[in-house]
């Protein structure tokens, strides 16, 4: 599973690169011209397959790598933190600030991770600190140790895209939302709530709603849109 999930997501990294490339292209086309910074392996990144990127509520640029860990950029240098720092997996999904300022970082089997550096995030202040992670796994309640995507609704609740359904974390424990559904098995890539608060989450298998407030035994708690219901395209990458 994991193999094919990597073979997905470099598909939908080699048609970014590709689209990314026909706009550079136009705008040449159009006499302007536009200044890009490169930043690669010599500049400080660890690794140069980059899968995720989020700014925070201080203005540092996270970066999640596949295989070199997470990066913290402050526009001049790298601050990198591995496995040796107490990271579940050096394999980078998804990156989120939530609105208490905690990090929250979805991983490649490594199940679901809080970076508990300073407030100021000084690298100064984090050198005594060994362990920079507080790491959850099945272990804990989550459905799927491969986190996609990670959102925090209107309650505070995050919302984790597994490969297995979807769980929510409340800060104390995690609730499978798609397993009373039978949807546990379904690999969901991401996952947003809307101006109404519903969730909805797509992946492999379609688009879906979780309408909120849940409506035990209304059996529409979770709608599915595929192309039975008219919606044309199976998969949902973003």
């Amino acid at each position: 599973m994991a193999k094919n999930l990597t073979m997905n997501l470099q598909k939908l990294l080699y048609s970014f690169l590709i689209i990314l490339h026909s706009s550079i292209y136009n705008l040449k086309l159009n006499a302007q011209q536009y200044n890009f910074s490169w930043y690669t392996i010599e500049n400080g990144l660890p690794q140069s397959q980059v899968y995720a990127l989020f700014q925070d509520s201080k203005g540092y640029l996270w970066i999640g790598t596949y295989g070199g860990g997470l990066c913290r950029f402050d526009g001049n240098n790298f601050v990198t933190f591995t496995s040796k720092d107490g990271l579940g997996n050096d394999r980078i999904y998804s990156i989120m600030e939530d609105s208490k300022g905690n990090i929250w970082i979805g991983m490649d089997s490594g199940g679901l991770g809080k970076y508990k550096g300073s407030s100021s995030g000084s690298p100064e202040e984090e050198k005594d600190d060994k362990i920079k992670f507080i790491n959850y796994t099945v272990k804990d309640g989550l459905n799927s140790n491969i986190i996609l995507d990670i959102i925090e609704d209107h309650r505070g609740v995050l919302w984790l895209a597994t490969t297995k359904g979807v769980c929510t974390f409340d800060g104390n424990r995690f609730v499978n939302i798609t397993k009373k559904y039978h949807l546990e098995e379904v690999q969901v890539w991401a996952v947003i709530q809307d101006k109404n608060n519903n969730i909805w989450f797509g992946g492999q298998s379609g688009l879906f709603r979780y309408n909120y407030p849940d409506k035990v035994g209304t059996g529409k708690n979770i709608e599915t849109f595929t192309r039975e219901q008219g919606f044309e395209y199976r998969f949902i990458c973003a």
